[in-house]
C-alpha cells in the first residue's frame, strides 16, 4: 500500500511571502501546476482521495478529481499549521511576524506555549499524529492534498516516532522545504512496516 502525500499549487501568498488564512486561492500557474499533476496521478491506482479544506488545498483536489473520476473527501485533519490571526496578510519579512518567530523559536520546546491565537505545537503534533494515522487507515492505496509545514511535520512524527525536539523542528523548517505540488510516498511493506520512499517528487513539472 502507499499513500502520496501532495503539497497544494501556487499561490499569491507563496509568491509573496505572505501569512496565509483560510481563503488563500491558486494562481493561474498553480492551477497549471494542478493540472500536471492530476494528469500524473491519473497514471496511478488509489482509490482514496483527500484533501484539507483549506482552498488553497482544496482546489488542487478538485483538478485532481475532475482528472481522475475520485470522489473527494475534505478533512480538517489536514489543514496547514495557522500562524496567529492578527499575522495574516503581513509579509514574514514584517516585523510583527519576525517578533512572533524569535518568540516562536526561544519557546519551542514548551509544547503549549502560544503567542495569541494560534494552534500550540502539542494541538499541532497531536492533529499531526491523528491525520497521519487516518491516512495509514485507508484500505488501499491514497492521495492526500495537505500543506507543506504540515507534511513535514506528519513525516517528522513518523520518522521519530513522535519524539521531536523544538530544535529538529526548527530546522525542518529552514531546510526539509517541499515545491508546490510535490509529491511525497509513504509505503508500506509485506510485514506492515511504513517507510518513506520518496520526498518532493515533483517530476511532473518538468
Amino acid at each position: 500500500m502507499r499513500i502520496y502525500f501532495v503539497r497544494h499549487g501556487l499561490t499569491r501568498s507563496n509568491i509573496e511571502g505572505l501569512v496565509q488564512d483560510m481563503h488563500d486561492t491558486l494562481t493561474e500557474k498553480g492551477m497549471r501546476q494542478g493540472e500536471m499533476l492530476a494528469q500524473r496521478l491519473a497514471g496511478v491506482n488509489f482509490t482514496t482521495l483527500v484533501s484539507s479544506d483549506m482552498q488553497r488545498a482544496r482546489t488542487t483536489a478538485e483538478i485532481i478529481a475532475k482528472e481522475t473520476g475520485h470522489t473527494l473527501v475534505l478533512s480538517d485533519l489536514f489543514r496547514e499549521f495557522q500562524y496567529p490571526n492578527s499575522l495574516v496578510g503581513l509579509a514574514f519579512t514584517d516585523p510583527k511576524v519576525e517578533e512572533y518567530r524569535l518568540a516562536h523559536a526561544a519557546n519551542s520546546n514548551d509544547l503549549d506555549w502560544k503567542f495569541e491565537d494560534e494552534q500550540s505545537l502539542r494541538e499541532l503534533r497531536e492533529r499531526a499524529k491523528t491525520a497521519l494515522e487516518f491516512a495509514k487507515a485507508q484500505p488501499m492505496d491514497a492521495v492526500v492534498v495537505s500543506h507543506g509545514r504540515f507534511l513535514r511535520h506528519m513525516i517528522l512524527m513518523h520518522l521519530f516516532d513522535g519524539h521531536i525536539t523544538g530544535e529538529q523542528e526548527q530546522e525542518a523548517n529552514r531546510r526539509f522545504l517541499s515545491s508546490n505540488t510535490g509529491i511525497t510516498v509513504f509505503e508500506k511493506d509485506a510485514k506492515d512496516a511504513w517507510r518513506l520512499l520518496s520526498w518532493n517528487d515533483h517530476a511532473h513539472l518538468g
